[in-house]
């Protein structure tokens, strides 16, 4: 015995069905999940426990947390399964269409525009200027991109005043001026 919602009746009156044959489909308990598709690169990343927004009509949104990540991917959309436990809320109703994000682990990120990242020569560079006022190039290593921004790996130095953009402009040596950011 338990308690919950009948979702589907794939039995009719009167048809002999087989043994392992669905008869009724129940939510447990009203609870609903969200059955989030994930690419298979991203699937690695996801723990059991994770926090997940989902995002609802009207801009809003509500949390839920991984119950699930399943086994394998299909190899034809190269995509896994993520099963997300869901609050109750009114406005969720079985079989509905969702999108979201998961929270993936958050750690601090030096970031800067993609506009001063320079690609030359099969590598990344930002051009700083240093206390003389002279450019230098800097070779970098980058990482997750978003918003506009990249993450930049290879540690700058906290005193660092980089060109955010028109870099490409710019040679190793070059003597610039520092624009007072107030000044229009």
């Amino acid at each position: 015995p338990d308690a919950g919602v009948i979702s589907a009746r794939p039995a009719t009156v009167g048809a002999v069905t087989m043994p392992g044959t669905e008869l009724f489909r129940m939510i447990r308990g009203g609870r609903l999940e969200w059955r989030a598709q994930v690419r298979a690169d991203t699937l690695t990343r996801l723990r059991k426990g994770m926090a997940a927004t989902i995002d609802l009509s009207g801009g809003r949104q509500i949390s839920g947390r991984i119950r699930q990540i399943a086994p394998t991917v299909a190899p034809d959309t190269l995509t896994g399964t993520v099963y997300v436990d869901l609050p109750e809320h009114a406005e969720l109703v079985s079989g509905m269409f969702l999108s979201g994000t998961f929270e993936l682990d958050a750690h601090e990120a030096q970031v800067l525009p993609v506009s001063a990242v320079l690609f030359r020569s099969g590598a990344q560079y930002v051009m700083t200027v240093d206390a003389q006022r002279r450019v230098r190039e800097l070779k970098v290593e980058t990482g997750t991109r978003r918003d506009n921004r990249v993450e930049i790996l290879t540690p700058l130095p906290a005193d660092a005043q980089v060109a955010l953009a028109g870099g490409a402009f710019l040679s190793d040596g070059d003597l610039v001026a520092i624009a007072d950011p107030a000044t229009p």
